[in-house]
């Protein structure tokens, strides 16, 4: 999924590299290292350009966001190879010492003093020898010890960069997922829960028609993006999808309602049959990318029986009268735990079996 034009860019660097690593003089091999950094930030500018007259979901922002992480992974590799190690190191060093040249008032190590002599300019021999000695001072007592103690690694800056981009590409085609799921949504956040057919009418059990919809375009979207992003950054993708599903429908769908027992059932087999199912293409366990609407699911679903004893615990435990029958919140925990919620609060889980209308909290 690389494109062909950054696989070729990179391998002009590594050219670039088996050529100069041979050179004797450690300040030539610095010269070209600098170019490579500037060569990649030049591409990293044009790969922003072109990214920006994409749409997210298009196959050229894909690409571009392959060739990014293709980089990344690059430069990671390159930044411990021995080469790079001890450029970076000279690099440091040098520019450490021309730093404290400069403040010595010596001038710039790269120009070579001139001394005028009549209508003749020549050449200051000794401004000449000076200054190759004070470089080969730099480089000469160089100790691969030192490299254990050396911070940062050569293409840090450039790595970070290039980051930084990917991160902000990877948010945008997120958000416009997100942005098309929540168009598709409104039906399903209005639906009639509190009044909705119990189970027991059904022949058998099927996806809401809204939330067919919703779920219809965000397998679209994934699917599309799948076919664009390598493995990695897609898993990242849906990943980081997930969890703001999980908060949108938690905040937007089950806390904006009540629920009858025919809405809870209906949004408990929507949530395990649908969304669940949808994220099961891409990992075994997708219910523990979900876990706030896992937990509500089952508080709504519980047997109205187990649902009031869980609604005096909770009541007891948080309104103590002082007796040695009374509660303590660990109780409150432990009666979760004994339902399989182990995220959910306990005010929280009041809360959520306050939205039932088959009991009276």
């Amino acid at each position: 999924m690389v494109p062909e034009c950054t696989e070729a860019f990179m391998t002009l660097m590594l050219v670039i590299t088996d050529r100069y690593k041979r050179l004797p003089n450690p300040l030539a091999k610095i010269k070209f290292f600098n170019m490579q950094l500037l060569l990649l930030d030049d591409f990293r500018t044009r790969l922003v350009q072109i990214m920006r007259e994409q749409h997210p979901l298009d196959a050229i922002y894909g690409s571009i966001l392959n060739a990014i992480n293709y980089i990344i992974l690059i430069l990671k590799e390159w930044s411990d190879l021995p080469l790079f190690l001890r450029l970076h190191y000279y690099k440091v060093e040098y520019e450490n010492f021309e730093t404290n040249k400069k403040k010595q008032g010596n001038g710039d190590l790269a120009e070579i003093g001139t001394e005028k002599d009549g209508d003749s300019n020549t050449i200051s021999v000794s401004s000449l020898v000076v200054t190759n000695f004070e470089i080969s001072e730099v480089f000469h007592d160089f100790d691969q010890i030192k490299l254990d103690f050396m911070k940062g690694m050569a293409f840090d800056n450039t790595i970070s960069l290039f980051e930084h981009l990917r991160k902000e590409m990877r948010k945008i085609i997120v958000e416009m997922i997100m942005y098309d799921t929540k168009a598709r949504s409104q039906h399903y956040r209005k639906d009639r829960w509190m009044s909705m057919p119990s189970q027991k009418e059904y022949l058998k059990m099927t996806l809401s028609d809204s939330g067919c919809e919703l779920f219809m375009v965000l397998k679209d979207r994934l699917h599309l993006v799948q076919q664009q992003l390598c493995s990695p950054l897609f898993e990242e993708v849906w990943q980081k999808l997930s969890q703001l599903l999980n908060k949108y429908i938690y905040e937007e769908v089950v806390l904006q309602n009540r629920f009858n027992e025919g809405g809870a059932t209906q949004l408990s087999y929507d949530i395990t049959r649908g969304l669940f199912s949808l994220f099961g293409e891409y990992t075994q366990r997708p219910e523990n990318y979900f876990k706030d609407l896992k937990e509500c699911c089952i508080l709504l679903t519980l047997k109205a029986g187990s649902a009031m004893l869980l609604k005096e615990v909770f009541q007891n435990a948080m309104h103590p009268n002082h007796s040695e029958d009374s509660l303590k919140p660990t109780d409150c925990v432990k009666a979760l735990q004994d339902i399989s919620i182990f995220k959910m609060l306990p005010d929280t889980a009041l809360k959520i079996l306050s939205l039932r209308t088959d009991l009276h909290i």
